[in-house]
């Protein structure tokens, strides 16, 4: 098998192994989820969100940036807003075991039990001893 069959091959297997659509990823918005990602640690929530807001608009299906500006949302206690871009996230991950908890933190926050009883009862299904879980 030549080197030009093989790639194609390699790039078949890989679009089959790999769940839903395939999705070019903005190199520069990778940049930017990574220094926000760094803010966010040193809980420089506002660089955070202006690094992610810039990724998303690069990137809008970016899944961890949508990730991280939830969890920036959650730490500034603004539920509302991360339950939005959690939601987001979901529907483009919506196996995340990281995006379910945090929505479901989110909607717990916000007091609406009916919402968040299912996600994470789904979370602690797959990882009973999650920290901060609370089961």
């Amino acid at each position: 098998m030549g080197p030009v069959a093989l790639a194609a091959l390699v790039l078949v297997l890989s679009l089959l192994a790999a769940p839903g659509r395939v999705v070019a990823q903005s190199p520069e918005a990778e940049v930017l989820v990574s220094e926000a990602i760094l803010a966010y640690e040193d809980r420089h929530y506002e660089a955070a969100r202006r690094a992610l807001l810039e990724a998303l608009r690069l990137d809008p299906e970016n899944v961890q940036a949508l990730y991280y500006l939830g969890l920036v949302h959650l730490s500034e206690r603004q539920p509302a807003n991360a339950v939005t871009v959690l939601e987001r996230a979901r529907t483009r991950a919506p196996e995340d075991t990281a995006i379910r908890f945090q929505l479901g933190v989110a909607y717990f926050t916000l007091g609406d039990y009916d919402k968040a009883d299912p996600l994470l009862s789904a979370v602690f299904e797959r990882e009973p001893r999650l920290d901060g879980l609370g089961y």
